[in-house]
């Protein structure tokens, strides 16, 4: 263990970051219909499920109620440590049970480089892009996905020893079922297995010689369907939807996600774009203006610094994951909404892949006079990035970089909070400096009420009678905050000098 401090030193403090911030982040818009519905899946299994839970679970509503399009598993699974469901423990378990996506990265590093210091750049460049460590917290949707697609893309990086047969089944049946269940691209896994064993058995003489090319063809196609078979196990017994008629309602979901009919605009590049209509250049603008620019520097460069591209094969299992989700893009053009968090799983592939590609810099140039210029370059940006995290605390999912001027050069540009999460900044504002203990107060809000009712004292109560609200919280999606008269204005939550959350005082 001791060869492994770094690591043990990481997982401390990443411990410690969360008990430290979890009491800090607000309530996001989709949250509370996740954790109810999870609950419900739990009921389903283990105390007998209510009308409301079969409803939810098995009824076929037009989105946004179309619940039985999505997988309920993982909130099942915070249910179970969180009877009382209090948003703030919620918080707590989703950055604890996103440690194993640190992990991973670090021993995946770990096993190929065999060196310590390279392996931590994994979970260390992870924990520093601010879209992923912001959204951790209170997505418990995306970021789940993203947990077990990189949790199936290190396993089967792992597990290329055909001697454990048995066992890569069983593991990549679980990890790949998880997967397919949270995002039914996650199917894509099966390709990438596919194609990274057939590289390994190609580059390897002795494998040609003893297997041959159609033994070898038979025994992949076993391995595969029996991967398959309880991967699809796993997703039917978790998923009521599906087992309550399948194969129908299987193929109803696979329909139903290249074809979400759900309609809403997104801010991009100063325009409205709709989900189901979106430009080519959505995603990679979305990419590009929201990682840190050293990351993608090192991802672009990364055909430079390693020598031995094709025998790099945890960059190549990488690699072929990025390029397999972007056919998958161009050829199936899947609805996405709120920003980029649909593919944040992709942006952790992407921060991999330029981690790699930065070790193998520091490994193969150190010796070259590039090596410190870019180091400094790196280190200076890696400071406004840290200097992001804490300031944008605990919005760090509303970074933007320096190529789109940060947050201030982003709004009104790109939607910014668009979850809704300032609110409870808003409402602890409200209850320091305008609510008093004389009477009722009034409130309304834009969005899903609950992003500010969960934090009223007992004298306040939510209500969208205009006649009575003496205050209204609004983020700027949607320009709904135009409805109230800005000179009625009093405060507003800023990250920045830019509005995320503006109180009105309506009376």
């Amino acid at each position: 263990m001791s060869k492994h401090f770094l690591l043990i030193t990481f997982i401390i403090a990443y411990l410690i970051f969360s008990f430290l911030t979890f009491k800090d982040y607000g309530i996001t818009h989709d949250e509370e219909v996740m954790y109810k519905n999870g609950k419900s899946l739990f009921r389903y299994f283990f105390t007998g499920p209510s009308s409301e839970d079969l409803e939810i679970l098995l009824n076929k509503k037009p989105p946004p109620q179309a619940h039985y399009l999505h997988n309920q598993l993982y909130g099942a699974i915070l249910s179970v440590f969180n009877p009382k469901e209090s948003y703030e423990i919620y918080h707590l378990l989703n950055l604890i049970f996103a440690l194993p996506l640190f992990l991973a990265s670090y021993f995946a590093l770990y096993k190929f480089y065999k060196n310590t210091l390279i392996a931590l750049l994994g979970p260390v460049f992870l924990f520093l892009t601010p879209r992923l460590i912001g959204d951790i917290p209170t997505n418990i949707k995306d970021v789940s996905f993203a947990v077990s697609y990189f949790l199936s893309l290190v396993s089967i990086f792992f597990l290329v020893n055909r001697k454990k047969i048995i066992f890569k089944i069983l593991l990549l049946g679980i990890l790949f079922g998880l997967s397919q269940s949270f995002r039914i691209i996650g199917f894509t896994l099966y390709l990438i297995l596919f194609a990274y064993d057939f590289y390994i058995f190609v580059s390897d003489m002795n494998s040609r010689k003893r297997w041959g090319i159609w033994t070898y063809l038979r025994n992949e196609i076993l391995m595969t369907v029996s991967i398959f078979f309880i991967a699809t196990l796993i997703m039917t017994l978790s998923w009521p939807y599906i087992s309550s008629n399948f194969p129908e309602h299987f193929f109803d979901i696979l329909k139903a996600s290249n074809s979400f009919p759900y309609e809403t605009p997104i801010l991009t590049l100063g325009k409205n774009v709709i989900s189901t209509q979106l430009p080519w250049f959505y995603l990679p603008v979305w990419i590009f203006a929201t990682m840190p620019l050293y990351l993608i520097f090192f991802f672009i460069a990364s055909p430079i610094y390693l020598k031995n591209f094709f025998r790099h094969k945890l960059f190549l299992i990488f690699f072929s994951a990025f390029l397999v989700n972007v056919v998958f893009f161009i050829l199936f053009k899947p609805v996405i909404y709120d920003a980029v968090r649909h593919y944040l799983f992709f942006q952790v592939i992407i921060v991999f892949l330029a981690t790699i590609s930065l070790a193998e810099f520091i490994l193969n140039f150190k010796k070259q006079p590039i090596f410190y210029l870019l180091l400094i370059l790196v280190g200076i940006n890696l400071l406004f990035v840290i200097k992001n995290l804490f300031l944008l605390h605990p919005y760090q999912y509303t970074y933007f970089n320096e190529a789109v001027g940060g947050l201030k050069g982003a709004y009104l540009n790109f939607e910014t909070d668009y979850w809704g999460a300032s609110y409870k900044e808003a409402v602890e504002w409200l209850k320091k400096n305008k609510i008093k203990n004389d009477r009722v107060y009034y409130i309304y809000s834009c969005g899903n009420p609950i992003s500010s009712t969960y934090y009223f004292s007992k004298n306040m109560q939510w209500s969208s009678d205009f006649s009575k609200v003496d205050f209204a919280l609004c983020f700027t999606r949607w320009e709904q905050y135009l409805q109230f008269d800005q000179n009625k204005k009093i405060y507003a939550v800023e990250r920045f000098g830019v509005p995320l959350t503006i109180i009105y005082a309506l009376k």
